[in-house]
């Protein structure tokens, strides 16, 4: 990503192979040229408790040692589940004791509430203009979300791609996967109602080191424009 956004900035260093060059001399010349233009960049890292369920922890470790220390004018934001602390660099440590960091909670039914009528007033949801109807879709939506924020931001978009083709009703929203108290399980029942053709293009995009247009995919994978 590093380098698709920034290939003008890292300069010769974008032409050479990825896997070659380090993550540390991407964010070295990214500093020098954000310090230089009195600019910042801020990187989010989000899931790091995935790599450590899915993956090799040494793998992670070696991953933040070569962004921390961060250089001047680069911020870093991590995004993870409770795990084990010595995955850590010190470095994060004594730039950001723990009692700083900052816990998202689940969104309360009032905040639910609010972000429901903030997406209606944009025009972003469309709901009758009914305001029992509307107040059992938030009632709903509450329930299968339990205020889980990625559960939240997941069903408002798929919400909104329904609302370009209808009217919503609260059967819109008990037909789309709850939450379940777990994130993971509401993931597994995403790729569960997956077509054969869908996994393999989720696969792909998920193991491919470089940007694919979409129909660069449907070519790789032989499917119909259609697709």
């Amino acid at each position: 990503e590093i380098l698709r956004k920034f290939r003008g900035e890292l300069g010769e260093l974008s032409n050479k192979n990825p896997k070659i060059s380090t993550l540390r001399e991407y964010l070295q010349i990214l500093s020098s040229y954000f310090t230089t233009h009195k600019k910042t960049l801020t990187l989010i890292i989000d899931g790091l408790d995935h790599v450590t369920t899915y993956s090799d922890k040494k793998e992670l470790k070696e991953f933040l040692e070569e962004i921390f220390p961060c250089p001047p004018g680069i911020w870093v934001i991590l995004g993870t589940r409770l795990i084990e602390e010595n995955i850590f660099p010190p470095s994060i440590f004594q730039l950001s004791p723990k009692e700083e960091w900052i816990e998202i909670k689940s969104f309360t039914k009032n905040g639910v509430n609010a972000i429901i009528r903030k997406n209606i007033k944009n025009k972003k949801l469309n709901l009758p203009d009914n305001r029992y109807i509307r107040k059992d879709f938030i009632e709903k939506f509450f329930q299968i979300t339990q205020g889980h924020p990625l559960h939240v931001r997941y069903t408002i978009e798929k919400l909104i791609d329904l609302s370009t083709k209808q009217a919503l009703t609260v059967e819109d929203v008990e037909s789309l996967p709850p939450y379940g108290g777990n994130i993971e399980n509401y993931y597994a029942t995403l790729w569960r109602h997956l077509p054969s053709e869908g996994k393999n293009i989720v696969i792909l995009m998920a193991t491919a080191d470089f940007t694919l247009t979409r129909e660069q995919m449907l070519d790789v994978l032989n499917l119909p424009a259609t697709t």
